[in-house]
């Protein structure tokens, strides 16, 4: 077996373990029901560095992190259709296996063909490695039905109605965080839907917003800002608010704008089933959770994985998303991969570095990690 075909990986060897270790891995065996991809680019994400952190969600060590993952595919599932060895894909890697510790830190992944895109020959694999995590964490909150706003689903040629107030009933969604990943998703994902958007960011990154398609734009340090979105959406039809951030309190400022603009009473979070949380809104305003990728505890184990059901790999969004638009938007340029990524380095020694990057914070930017 040549080097190229030989797997290596960064390990966390266990719990809260740093830094990771670069060493030979398993080769992935795709099974029935997965694909295998030799990875080109891995994009890290704040949970990456929150599971090394805090010791949680894996169960097993040694373990490898990491959720996107951009490259070629080297092997089909038996039971699989629609992708081929040497398709260009992008996908999602879910924390049902990163329970196991089989993320994308490692020349070969295996990933789930739901949660899967093939991508075309102009857009690289560190563009596209940006997108599957927060696309599908933006995709369960504004489009599935049950703990998410149920909005119809994109297309990659619709067209929106003309700007200004009198949007007909049910028409404007509000993304508060907008310049984050899942944020950067969720605008792009809802005009595609049809919808027009306002969003919340930082003062310096509404511009940025404004590229990506919302339509209104106000700086969530503000210290009006409830009232400045409600002063600009008051008469338009509201859908909902989607928050794509972690901090408590935006919740409520989110659930006061929903409650004056009347509409849809609903706001829908990246905060997961499992995570303790407190859920209740004031108004009576509904708090929607994100994916209900575990039970509602951190000590599980395997025999929970049946429950596991409420992944947009097991609905009808999946398949709507990464087999349908995501694919056509990208091949029209619709759709960008946004937020842009910075590449931290070639070579799997990186994806620790990228990680602590990650924690220390980034704004408008993705970290990225080129897997030779």
């Amino acid at each position: 077996m040549s080097a190229d075909q030989k797997n290596r990986a960064a390990w966390i060897k266990q719990a809260q373990a740093h830094p990771f270790v670069v060493d030979e891995a398993p080769m992935p065996d795709p099974g029935e029901d997965l694909i295998t991809i030799r990875v080109h680019a891995t994009a890290i994400n704040p949970a990456d560095s929150a599971i090394q952190r805090a010791g949680i969600i894996v169960e097993k060590y040694p373990a490898i992190l990491g959720c996107d993952a951009a490259g070629i595919v080297t092997a089909v599932g038996s039971q699989v259709t629609g992708f081929e060895v040497g398709d260009k894909v992008a996908g999602f890697c879910d924390h049902t296996d990163l329970l196991c510790g089989r993320g994308t830190f490692q020349r070969f992944s295996n990933l789930r063909p739901a949660l899967t895109a093939k991508i075309p020959d102009t857009i690289s694999f560190e563009d596209a490695s940006v997108l599957p995590a927060a696309m599908s964490t933006a995709a369960y909150g504004i489009f599935e039905r049950s703990e998410g706003l149920a909005l119809p689903f994109p297309e990659a040629e619709m067209e929106i109605e003309g700007e200004g107030k009198g949007v007909e009933e049910g028409k404007v969604l509000l993304v508060w965080g907008g310049s984050s990943s899942v944020g950067s998703c969720a605008i792009q994902a809802a005009r595609a839907a049809g919808f027009r958007v306002a969003a919340t960011a930082g003062k310096g990154n509404l511009e940025y917003v404004r590229g990506l398609g919302a339509e209104w734009v106000v700086d969530y340090r503000s210290e009006g800002v409830v009232e400045e979105v409600v002063g600009m959406l008051r008469g338009c039809g509201f859908a909902g608010a989607f928050n794509s951030v972690m901090f408590e309190d935006t919740y409520g400022k989110c659930a006061e704008i929903a409650h004056q603009l009347g509409g849809k009473q609903m706001v829908a979070s990246i905060v997961p089933g499992m995570m303790p949380w407190k859920r209740d809104l004031p108004h009576g305003v509904r708090f929607g959770n994100s994916k209900r990728i575990l039970p509602d505890a951190f000590e599980i184990s395997a025999e929970h994985f049946p429950d596991v059901s409420y992944e947009i790999r097991d609905s009808e969004v999946g398949p709507a998303i990464f087999k349908k638009w995501l694919p056509a938007a990208l091949a029209n340029e619709s759709l960008k991969c946004k937020p842009d990524p910075v590449v931290v380095g070639t070579g799997l020694e990186y994806c620790q570095e990228a990680c602590d990057r990650v924690a220390a914070g980034a704004s408008a930017q993705k970290f990225v990690v080129v897997v030779p």
